[in-house]
């Protein structure tokens, strides 16, 4: 039996899964990663003869007497990810088993960083975002189909034990049986999500950890759609020893933004009625439209280059310099301060010293500052004849410019004078 084996999610084989594979092979053994394909009522999905892949399909779940078809759109394989565990325990004996999606990214150099920090865990369940179903959760009421309390969490990338998947899968037989009795509208049948939490969470045998408690920093870029992370280049701005996701390439980003500007477009009269303007034979749409293309590519090319001077962005180019500075990084806070201020808290012993870049002026400032605990540090930055205003330490004023040239002098100064004051 193997300790621990990991399955990637997935209904076909692209470059996305591709990349993955590739990486998950920095820490498993390529014996112990499998693609765990959906099928169900679904063409047969081709895949390289190096990859160890699992069928998921209506068969197998017929068998096991789990519902295996569901009006939702994106079918019932998108609807349930926890079934992707069923047939991945079937087929291989493991005492723990990770399944991953394919729209989760690192930035941790090596993955064998990540993974080996669970060898030691015997948790019967690693997820993130593990709570009490709130009352707004659309997946609340299908949650309590399975107990009056219902829990939630996070699915892309979760770790269980045997034990654990069992439990899951008997909850997923009692619920189809249920549902053929029509004790509840096929609508309501519970989500990944809502079954696996709410089944472990209603379990005093099973032991649940948060995957946030291993890595505390790890998980910034982890969201629903708040960040997507456009790869392959998006390593470069993002910091080191990140989990992230969605991680989605260009094609997949840029389908995305089509979509967007298309709803837009139709639902705008003013774009509509400026058209009816235009006198136009049918024999010209294409060149017109690919007219209209060409120049509005440096367009929007503009207004990537806006985002850059967000402060987003500017907080992730602090962050990614952190990670020349590891001792600094560890015990340090970035956060905005009222949209003009970027601000790092860095935390020691009783102490809280602050570095922050003030962009509410026409020069950009940088100030150094105790924020709580010893003020010495006041009087030996005060030595080097900064300017002080307000017990606030002037490092420099300079013109706003190459942003990132500015965040590292200042991170720099600061780490020197952390470093020197202990």
């Amino acid at each position: 039996m193997k300790h621990s084996v990991i399955g990637i999610r997935t209904y076909q084989w692209t470059n996305e899964e591709e990349v993955l594979h590739k990486r998950l092979l920095e820490y498993f053994a390529c014996d112990s990663i499998f693609i765990v394909v959906d099928e169900i009522n679904k063409k047969e999905v081709k895949f390289p003869d190096y990859v160890n892949k699992i069928v998921l399909n209506e068969e197998f779940l017929d068998s096991e007497g789990i519902l295996s078809s569901h009006p939702t759109q994106k079918g019932i394989g998108w609807l349930c990810g926890d079934y992707f565990y069923y047939a991945l325990r079937e087929k291989v004996d493991s005492k723990f088993y990770w399944l991953i999606e394919p729209d989760v990214g690192f930035t941790f150099d090596s993955l064998s960083k990540f993974f080996i920090r669970f060898e030691e865990c015997d948790d019967d369940a690693l997820v993130q975002s593990f709570q009490k179903a709130p009352e707004d959760w659309m997946w609340k009421n299908p949650a309590e189909l399975i107990s009056p309390q219902g829990y939630k969490s996070f699915f892309p990338l979760t770790r269980l034990s045997k034990r654990a998947i069992d439990d899951c899968k008997k909850a997923r037989k009692l619920l189809t049986e249920q549902l053929k009795k029509n004790k509840f509208d096929i609508n309501q049948y519970p989500n990944d999500e809502a079954l696996v939490a709410t089944v472990i969470g209603n379990n005093e045998l099973l032991s649940i950890k948060n995957l946030r408690t291993f890595f505390p920093k790890s998980f910034k870029y982890f969201t629903y759609m708040q960040n997507i992370s456009v790869f392959p280049k998006a390593n470069e701005i993002l910091p080191l020893n990140q989990v992230l996701h969605p991680v989605r390439d260009i094609n997949y980003a840029s389908n995305i933004l089509v979509k967007k500007l298309e709803k837009e477009l139709f639902s705008s009269t003013e774009i509509s009625d400026f058209l009816q303007k235009f006198l136009i034979s049918s024999d010209d749409y294409e060149d017109f439209s690919k007219e209209v293309l060409r120049k509005s590519q440096n367009i929007l090319i503009q207004m990537l280059k806006r985002n850059e001077s967000s402060f987003k962005n500017y907080r992730l180019i602090l962050e990614k310099v952190l990670d020349l500075y590891p001792n600094l990084s560890d015990n340090s806070h970035v956060w905005i301060w009222k949209d003009k201020v970027l601000v790092l808290d860095y935390s020691f012993l009783d102490n809280i010293f602050t570095l922050e870049f003030d962009f509410s002026k026409e020069n950009l400032v940088c100030n150094v500052f105790t924020r709580k605990g010893n003020i010495n540090l006041i009087f030996l930055i005060n030595q080097s004849k900064k300017n002080i205003k307000n017990n606030k330490i002037e490092v420099f004023a300079e013109p706003i410019g190459d942003i990132r040239l500015s965040i590292d002098k200042g991170v720099s100064y600061f780490y020197s004078l952390i470093r020197d004051f202990y």
